[in-house]
């Protein structure tokens, strides 16, 4: 999604997050690349490699939505999360527009130093009970960000019995 649209996450992200905190722009990584056209799949493996290569080794921070369905970083439910571990980043086809997207491997996420997953909306309320209870990844992706702090609003936050409750504080 270009940057400057409405809906755009790394939009979103540098106004919220951000440039408010003061992070250098530098620090930050946008699934796509600057300059590269992923409308094609051989556009969107190109990105893929070349955001591959400009990722560093491991992230400082992780931050990350769930979908109602309990997507997360445009990684489905029924996805192949990609078992040998070989790719960092990966191509991945989403259920609604933008359909071609690209991915972090789970292990590329679970490694980062901290993960963040922001949930608001009622509508999101399934998800998070489902990704904060035991289960496959491949069922509810969310699920490799349970371990992570999660910033539930009121709507989207129910406590149900035998539910991990999420991450309360950072800890160094």
């Amino acid at each position: 999604m270009p940057r400057d649209q409405p809906q755009s996450n790394y939009r979103l992200a540098l106004e919220t997050l951000v440039e408010p905190a003061g992070i250098s722009p530098e620090r930050v990584f946008p699934m796509i690349p600057e300059g590269f056209v992923a409308s094609t799949p051989e556009g969107l493996e190109a990105a893929a490699l070349a955001y591959e290569q400009a990722l560093p080794e491991r992230f400082d921070v992780v931050v990350l939505g769930l979908g109602g369905d309990g997507h997360t970083a445009s990684i489905f439910p029924g996805t192949d999360l990609d078992p040998a571990g070989s790719r960092r980043v990966f191509p991945t086809v989403a259920p609604s527009p933008p359909l071609e997207r690209l991915t972090l491997a789970p292990a590329l996420i679970s490694g980062a130093r901290v993960v963040v997953v922001l949930v608001a909306g009622s509508s999101k309320a399934d998800a998070v009970e489902a990704a904060l209870s035991p289960g496959p990844i491949k069922d509810v992706p969310g699920r490799m960000a349970a371990g992570g702090v999660w910033i539930i609003d009121a709507d989207a936050m129910r406590r149900p019995t035998g539910v991990r409750r999420p991450t309360s504080a950072v800890r160094p």
